[in-house]
């Protein structure tokens, strides 16, 4: 890629393989390989996430920040919700990592606008390239009639529901806390509402659901991205309640397939969500708002339909083949500063 600028790259992923353990205490185990890797003369090196704090002098290096810990903190503060235990622990480590991490860091290449904004705040004497995630517009797309008569028979969904997603982990960051109390304000003001949760196991699932909406809730569990594709299409809207979202992905990837989205903003989605036009962005953490926003999309079939159209030209511009021309652009602005020149 940068033969021309005559310097010794090498991209993270082959440092840092896909491979490599996310549990930290396998990290800690495969620290001295990564630290060994790293050691070898490279000009630059560009780690994803906090790990530059393992490198030495010498070593020119880009961080990528794909979320902040202590954006995580505040947010949690925010809605009133206390990490305890093994999270609290880690929750402290991640952010003591970071604040070193940017201390570390010579440029910064940040998911978003508001990870960019937040990291400025931090360290005004960085410079900071934004450098979006991507989806692939070809694979999300509005699914055809026959791929969604397929998904209703294979979730045993009617053709009366009127789906309601939510794509992730079932866990507090994800909106558990926040969910259960938007999920029955809407069951009890729209007929035939069903809620799909993806992305987890029921076991994980069920204990942040109310008795009185299970119901209406239907978990499908982990499902690859060809499900995943016509689940996105089979909903009015998808909401994400999460407490955090330093980007969204699956936000673009409903997006991508017709489908608005509800989210608080607090984060990366609006950087792609339009409030009104292709979507609807909530102050945090106002349940009631969120609620209601939601029920227009699946009540107003008007308003979905124009809403549909504009969060698909909107996500062209996060094709994979447009962000990776910026994420170029990028590293070749980075290259430029040290003093080469293709």
């Amino acid at each position: 890629m940068f033969q021309d600028a005559r310097i010794d790259y090498k991209f993270s992923t082959e440092l840092f393989p896909n491979w490599f353990p996310s549990s930290t205490y396998l990290r800690a185990l495969c620290a001295p390989a990564f630290v060994r890797t790293i050691a070898q003369p490279y000009s630059l090196v560009n780690v994803h996430g906090t790990d530059c704090v393992l490198l030495g002098r010498g070593k020119k290096c880009i961080t990528t920040l794909h979320g902040l810990e202590t954006d995580l903190a505040d947010s949690l503060r925010l809605a009133r919700v206390v990490p305890s235990g093994k999270y609290a622990v880690l929750l402290s480590v991640g952010s003591l990592k970071q604040r070193l991490a940017l201390k570390r860091s010579d440029f910064v290449f940040a998911v978003s606008n508001h990870i960019a904004r937040r990291v400025t705040s931090m360290r005004n004497d960085v410079k900071v390239w934004i450098t979006p995630n991507g989806v692939d517009t070809g694979f999300f797309r509005r699914a055809n009639s026959e791929e969604l008569s397929r998904m209703s028979r294979r979730f045993g969904l009617r053709e009366e529901d009127q789906v309601i997603l939510f794509v992730g982990r079932a866990h507090i960051v994800k909106g558990m806390t926040v969910l259960p109390k938007i999920v029955r304000r809407i069951v009890h003001r729209v007929n035939n509402a069903k809620f799909v949760l993806a992305g987890d196991s029921s076991a994980k699932f069920d204990p942040w659901i109310p008795s009185d909406v299970r119901r209406s809730c239907l978990c499908v569990g982990k499902v690859d991205d060809y499900d995943l594709r016509g689940l996105y299409s089979l909903a009015r809207v998808q909401i994400c309640p999460s407490l955090y979202e330093p980007f969204g992905l699956v936000c673009l990837e409903a997006m991508s397939c017709g489908t608005p989205v509800v989210c608080f903003n607090n984060g990366g989605p609006s950087d792609f969500v339009a409030d009104g036009i292709n979507g609807a962005l909530v102050d945090p953490f106002d349940v009631e708002e969120f609620a209601e926003r939601t029920i227009q999309f699946a009540s107003d079939e008007g308003f979905r339909r124009k809403a549909s159209a504009e969060a698909i030209r909107t996500v062209v511009q996060y094709d994979w083949s447009c962000t990776q021309r910026k994420l170029r652009q990028s590293f070749q602005e980075v290259l430029s500063e040290l003093g080469y020149h293709s």
